[in-house]
């Protein structure tokens, strides 16, 4: 097992494999919180994350994946939240630059590892080709 971790610095990589296989009504631990239900999922295309009747939150957080005019894969993230009460908009406001930072970190972790893997696979195939 490698010491490695997740974005959020606490899930070692090894054992978040598990969520490879994601399906509707799926968990998905995020930090310290209570875990996201998984709504929607097209493999190899989005992944929808719906946290509804949250203590004074709605919110919904989708990632897609988009080609645009045949350039490389492009991983978007998005997020709704609508509050209930005041106090849950004014707590918008205080972790939104936060979450911001955490999102965009996550997202440049996870472009590089892809591009790392799309790396060893073309290794790996012009490996094969060269023998």
């Amino acid at each position: 097992m490698t010491s490695s971790t997740t974005d959020a610095g606490r899930v070692p990589l090894a054992s978040s494999r598990r969520f490879q296989h994601l399906a509707v009504g799926d968990k998905v631990p995020l930090g310290r919180g209570p875990s996201w239900p998984v709504a929607v999922v097209e493999p190899r295309r989005a992944l929808v994350l719906d946290m509804r009747n949250m203590g004074g939150f709605d919110w919904v957080w989708q990632f897609g994946l988009y080609t645009v005019d045949g350039r490389p894969t492009r991983l978007v993230s998005r997020s709704r939240v609508r509050t209930q009460t005041v106090w849950a908009r004014l707590f918008t406001y205080v972790i939104e630059p936060a979450g911001f930072l955490m999102t965009r970190r996550m997202l440049l972790g996870i472009r590089e590892r892809a591009e790392a893997l799309r790396a060893g696979r073309r290794g790996t195939h012009g490996d094969r080709h060269a023998a």
